[in-house]
């Protein structure tokens, strides 16, 4: 998309300009320099350059900047009192720690944490290492398509990964046990292997909310795990390189450049194959029911109640394309979303629903920090909670994905754990 320099400075600039906005409307909110939060603003700035850049039709652009405006409104209306410097001061995600709860924590993450090894190791096996293959972002989705049965290692990654990483960080630094730090650096060199840079952010987000408790922020072990932040930072800035690079040997310096600033414009890349006359009316046949049949199709299909469907983005891609793929297809944005199910105007109600949700789950993380919890469970939920919101913007059905295959295949572990607990008699009250 980028091919000059002249076109580079003009995307960055103008870029830089929507970033200076958002980051003024949301600065009170942004809690961390790697506040999951700020980096969504940054991913926004760059999709609404692509609008600008490529919507030709002003009627749809408009569209498209109500449908940014009133996510915003919907998002403040829901997150309510941002931090204080007093919050930050005075909060304790330690403050009670129910001893039964970090018992069930703690043999969850250690069950957990050993399927999702030996899983990604047989998959490896199997298929070998996406990110020493010739185009390693195409690899992360061709190993899950074959009929293989191979999906369900896809599902425990997308919905188990974060929040077992999570969980191990958390009790990393409540024990002080090196065997935490060494499962969660097995994790992260997995999804390394796996050319996932996902799961590396995540990482780095979670120091981010992490750090705004005042306990774990004073404590050793989290300054250690805060340093590593920065590490994994490089390395995942790496990684992007060589994913971006993949089956591109031959490509220059400056076309790895121009490469790498087109697909932070990706970022909305759904922009690109929908905002024109004969897509829009295509999929304006679709409407509210369609709507809950997509979104909850995974989740129906992976108890084969009904057929797989394939996402809209493969959908989007397919018409533009004259296709029958079911391994590219970008993710489908709030606005895009909104448009197709929910027409023209309807597009506004659900863009501001999606904000009210987003920034709902924001208090939610807020409140959390300024009076903690008794249960530890509900911390750690609400820790992972709002770093993976940030996907529902992007693609609704993605983030109903991510929490769906969280609940569903940790079921299994939680049954196994309680059964232990109940075995070895560990369900006790009490707190530390």
């Amino acid at each position: 998309m980028i091919e000059s320099f002249d076109l580079l400075w003009k995307v960055l600039v103008e870029t830089t300009i929507i970033f200076g906005v958002l980051f003024l409307i949301f600065k009170k909110h942004i809690v961390h320099l790697f506040d999951p939060l700020l980096y969504y603003i940054i991913t926004q700035a760059f999709s609404i350059e692509l609008a600008f850049i490529t919507i030709a039709d002003q009627y749809y652009l408009i569209n498209f900047l109500i449908c940014q405006m009133v996510f915003l409104a919907g998002f403040f209306s829901s997150v309510g009192k941002p931090l204080q410097k007093h919050d930050l001061e005075t909060s304790q995600f330690f403050k009670r720690t129910n001893i039964t709860h970090v018992s069930i924590i703690k043999w969850y993450a250690l069950f957990a944490a050993a399927v999702l090894l030996i899983a990604n190791i047989i998959l490896f096996k199997l298929k070998g290492i996406p990110l020493l293959s010739e185009n390693p972002s195409a690899a992360k989705v061709e190993d899950f398509t074959e009929g293989t049965g191979l999906g369900i290692i896809r599902r425990l990654n997308s919905g188990m990964f974060a929040f077992v990483a999570v969980a191990l960080v958390f009790l990393y630094i409540l024990k002080k046990q090196l065997r935490y730090l060494v499962l969660f650096l097995s994790l992260m060199i997995i999804a390394s292997m796996s050319g996932s840079k996902g799961a590396l952010l995540y990482f780095i987000f979670l120091t981010a909310l992490y750090s705004c408790f005042r306990d774990i922020k004073l404590d050793s072990a989290a300054k250690k795990l805060k340093v590593s932040s920065y590490f994994l930072l490089i390395l995942s800035i790496f990684l992007a390189g060589i994913i971006i690079s993949g089956g591109s040997s031959d490509d220059t310096f400056t076309d790895k450049v121009f490469k790498l600033a087109s697909r932070f414009l990706f970022f909305g890349d759904a922009i690109i194959y929908y905002y024109n006359h004969y897509t829009i009316e295509h999929f304006a046949k679709l409407n509210a029911k369609d709507f809950f049949v997509d979104e909850f199709n995974s989740v129906l299909g992976f108890f084969r109640l009904v057929e797989y469907r394939p996402s809209m983005g493969f959908r989007l891609i397919n018409y533009n394309y004259n296709l029958n793929n079911e391994t590219f297809g970008p993710n489908i944005p709030y606005y895009i979303k909104g448009y197709i199910y929910f027409g023209y105007f309807g597009a506004f109600l659900y863009s501001f629903a999606i904000g009210v949700f987003v920034g709902y789950i924001r208090k939610l993380f807020y409140t959390l920090v300024r009076y903690g919890s008794s249960s530890i469970i509900y911390s750690v939920a609400i820790v992972n909670l709002n770093l993976i919101v940030y996907s529902l913007p992007q693609d609704s059905q993605l983030f109903i994905d991510k929490v769906s295959d969280i609940i569903i295949l940790s079921l299994p572990i939680v049954m196994l754990v309680l059964s232990f607990h109940l075995s070895k008699n560990e369900i006790r009250p009490g707190y530390t």
